[in-house]
């Protein structure tokens, strides 16, 4: 800690520091070896009570290595940049990377909707929130059909070529002759990495992000994550409601991601796709995030994905 610290203090004008005065660096939630994955390390003045910077490592306590910038994903359309904080940047520490970005001083969207406890307000957010994400995906759209494979690919470089392999590979063979309108992808969009700022809309941690993946499927993420994470619903009956009935506060964002899908011109089989495909990364992310302890939840969601293949 005191060399990291040694390293900020020698760097201020390069990370945008105020060039005077003591500097303090503290381990944030250095539990989480899974999940999010990382040791994280919050940069303030020691009289201040808010961070200026956030690090993070690009090696986990469990030795997991993050693939990219969470800050300032690579590949991805320039149009990303509105969402992404204001000062990001890739620090080396004792050869390891350490990515930065400046604090966002706003509560988190679900920060917002906890407090909301359900009600109207904060839940109204939700869909011009997703409204803007669609719109900056939307403007550089293109068909393709190749994406699973990229995303199946994204998965086994952390899990490797072992026996789960074929079960993801099983499912690019079945869906890959899909071509569906593509766009970048945040890759693990949940109300906690959504912050409303005066400056707009930003989100963090884009590590699993991706240069082509079907439309709708980081609404499909954000639908889901929220079911689970402010709603409290169980992981498989998230899913499953987003063919059925939506829970209330959640069925204008329902609403809303099938108005995008209805004006991308995506009928019922491919939107089935679609929730397919973010089916599968979402148990690839458990995985490769949570390990063996994840198998039993990631094999549900492979269950539901093979349940929806066959209503194609």
């Amino acid at each position: 800690m005191h060399s990291l610290l040694e390293i900020v203090d020698h760097r201020r004008q390069a990370l945008g520091l105020p060039a005077q005065g003591p500097l303090a660096v503290e381990l944030h939630a250095p539990w989480r070896e899974s999940r999010t994955g990382r040791c994280m390390y919050l940069v303030r003045r020691a009289d201040d009570d808010l961070p200026l910077l956030v690090l993070q490592d690009s090696v986990s306590l469990a030795g997991l290595v993050c693939r990219q910038n969470p800050y300032a994903p690579t590949g991805l359309d320039v149009g990303v940049d509105a969402l992404l904080p204001d000062r990001r940047g890739v620090l080396d520490w004792e050869g390891q990377p350490r990515f930065w970005a400046s604090w966002i001083a706003a509560p988190s969207l679900a920060s917002l909707l906890r407090r909301a406890n359900g009600t109207a307000g904060a839940w109204e957010t939700l869909v011009p929130i997703a409204r803007r994400v669609g719109e900056l995906q939307a403007a550089v759209a293109a068909t393709h059909q190749g994406f699973f494979d990229t995303m199946v690919r994204r998965v086994l470089e952390t899990l490797g070529h072992g026996e789960l392999s074929e079960i993801f590979q099983s499912f690019g063979r079945a869906l890959g002759s899909y071509p569906l309108p593509c766009t970048w992808s945040h890759g693990d969009l949940w109300c906690q990495d959504i912050f409303v700022t005066d400056q707009g809309v930003k989100i963090v941690d884009w590590e699993w992000a991706l240069p082509g993946a079907p439309v709708g499927c980081d609404l499909v993420d954000l639908y889901v994550t929220t079911a689970e994470h402010v709603l409290a619903m169980e992981g498989a009956a998230a899913w499953l409601s987003l063919s059925a009935q939506a829970p209330g506060p959640l069925q204008p964002l329902k609403a809303e991601l099938d108005r995008q899908w209805t004006a991308t011109g995506l009928g019922t089989a491919q939107r089935i796709v679609v929730v397919i495909y973010a089916l599968i990364r979402a148990a690839g992310r458990i995985l490769c995030q949570e390990g063996p302890t994840g198998s039993a939840a990631a094999g549900r969601l492979l269950e539901i994905a093979s349940q929806r293949i066959d209503d194609l």
